[in-house]
């Protein structure tokens, strides 16, 4: 992996988390949008992992998500709903 790659990497990681809550949740893009006070647009890039949500976005993000920040980022720290795994 080039160090190019790796931030599309956990841009990638970070969308697939940021879509895969937002299906347990039930949730539209335009609803996390709206929580976060951001576009639709930009919901869609953090998705598809083309762009990262700045860090001040995470706290909003992780709230509508009902999850932290450091689980977005990270993954697996601790499991969706904020829980320490292990």
């Amino acid at each position: 992996m080039t160090s190019r790659e790796s931030p599309r990497i956990m841009a990638s990681m970070i969308g697939n988390r940021i879509r895969s809550r937002r299906a347990v949740l039930r949730r539209s893009q335009a609803w996390l949008a709206d929580e976060v006070g951001v576009s639709v647009n930009t919901i869609g890039t953090w998705e598809r992992g083309e762009t990262s949500p700045r860090i001040h976005d995470l706290p909003a993000l992780a709230t509508a998500l009902q999850t932290t920040d450091v689980w977005l980022v990270a993954g697996d720290v601790g499991d969706a709903d904020g829980r320490e795994v292990g």
